[in-house]
């Protein structure tokens, strides 16, 4: 079938390369990626810790979560007849022991249940119980904690190689270009104007969707477009690492998520990396995200290493260094948006970075389906919202969950 309507996709991170495979292997789109970068993923996708995990507090979003992990654990036969050549993105299976103080169970339960229902593999562990089965981890002198052990969590080793697995993908079908060290100026009724390398130039398109990350709201604003629900940049810190003591005596240690001492922590020896999951590490928002510090602060690596001896006194950390990247969320609620928006041809999948690359590839057919109704089946989704069967699971997600409009509810974190 000839491709029969051209769009933008705005931004070459994990989300706009997801989109554009699959707007492009269905044979119904021309696909333009723009990047204002020199290659792509090399923003807050090459940044994330690629956690797959699927413990959220709302069932669209364990949905999602849930797609998602079994995508990439079939990342070869996700990406399908178009795959690049080698290498390919790997899923770690190590496992996610999340640890909450005794005090928060009643608050917690509630949402256990509700992922088990929707089918998410947990185990419930006391005190006692995780000492025995993870013993790089220290569990003595604290207030008492609780263990959920998520048995199907994992990592994606190196993050910006998923991505740059799906936009070679992309553009094997023959329906994507794409547009290297571009950055969109203009969006007249036509299409895009871009700036690429001081050049500008107009790409002709019926449709543009924004995957623009950390850049997404100031995009929104030039086309003229702002959210309802704000997006922003969220500065992030993170230590980097090599482990060479703990893993190497316990390799089976899981991911962690620490509430209690205030931090994540990814069992890589090669790429360990620790990370802050508290509310006053997640409120760092940059007014430019052209213009923010990139670098770790003493102060944090001070305290969340001092965090994770408390947890993991065996650790040994060598060539420690680390950063801090920007991730785009949606501040109401640290859900994403995936949805058309009230100017004519115009969608946005954003509000997803950090959190969100678990779920990126099942995003990517998510804005597919909502595009092909808007654009190619006749149907407004503000009017007559959709539902969509999810990969693998085939569970039904409504989108009214992602919308632009929705009256924002608890969720939280950027782990991931």
């Amino acid at each position: 079938m000839k491709a029969s309507i051209r769009v933008v996709v705005i931004g070459g991170g994990v989300i706009g390369a997801a989109a554009a495979l699959e707007l492009a292997r269905g044979g119904r789109f021309e696909v333009s990626v723009i990047e204002r970068l020199p290659q792509i993923a090399a923003g807050s996708t090459a940044a994330s810790t690629a956690v797959i995990r699927q413990f959220y507090r709302s069932g669209e979003s364990i949905k999602l979560a849930r797609s998602g992990l079994h995508v990439w654990r079939d990342w070869r036969g996700w990406l399908g007849r178009f795959a690049p050549a080698p290498p390919l993105a790997e899923f770690c299976g190590a496992g996610a022991l999340w640890i909450f103080p005794e005090t928060s169970r009643a608050k917690e339960m509630p949402h256990i249940q509700e992922c088990m229902r929707l089918g998410v593999q947990l185990e419930l562990l006391t005190q006692e119980r995780m000492r025995e089965r993870f013993p790089a981890f220290h569990f003595l002198d604290e207030p008492r904690v609780f263990g959920i052990l998520e048995t199907e969590a994992g990592y994606v080793d190196m993050p910006s190689l998923a991505a740059r697995n799906m936009m070679g993908a992309a553009l094997a079908t023959g329906n994507a270009r794409l547009y290297l060290n571009a950055q969109a100026v203009d969006f007249p009724d036509n299409g895009v104007v871009i700036d690429q390398n001081g050049e500008r130039k107009t790409i002709q398109a019926d449709a543009v969707l924004n995957a623009a990350g950390p850049h997404s709201y100031l995009v929104n604003a030039l086309a003229g477009c702002p959210l309802p629900l704000t997006t922003a940049p969220n500065r992030q810190q993170f230590i980097d690492a090599r482990e060479t003591a703990a893993l190497a005596r316990h390799p089976d240690t899981p991911l962690c998520v620490d509430l209690l001492n205030g931090f994540y922590m990814k069992p890589d020896s090669r790429r360990f990396r620790v990370g802050a999951i508290l509310p006053k590490d997640e409120r760092d928002f940059a007014p430019d995200p052209d213009r923010f510090d990139a670098r770790l602060s003493d102060a944090f690596a001070e305290e969340k290493t001092r965090a994770l001896r408390r947890r993991m006194p065996e650790a040994r950390l060598e060539e420690a260094g680390g950063g801090a990247a920007l991730y785009d969320v949606t501040v109401a609620d640290w859900k994403p948006v995936i949805d058309k928006m009230d100017r004519e041809g115009y969608f946005a999948a954003v509000g997803t970075s950090g959190a969100w690359f678990k779920g990126a590839p099942v995003i990517g057919r998510l804005t597919e389906r909502l595009m092909s109704a808007n654009l190619l089946g006749g149907i407004d989704t503000d009017a007559a919202p959709l539902t969509v069967p999810l990969p693998y699971t085939g569970q039904e997600l409504d989108m009214r969950a992602f919308s632009r409009r929705r009256s924002p509810g608890p969720e939280g974190g950027v782990i991931g």
